[in-house]
């Protein structure tokens, strides 16, 4: 039951991690 609750957690933390890296990428890319 715990890794039920936990993993949409760990989902979601990497799916903003991924956002800002993504933002990162687009900025340099811009600056190119």
């Amino acid at each position: 039951v715990d890794s039920l609750i936990e993993m949409p957690k760990n989902i979601s933390i990497r799916a903003k991690d991924l956002q800002k890296h993504l933002l990162l990428f687009a900025k340099a890319m811009a600056a190119l």
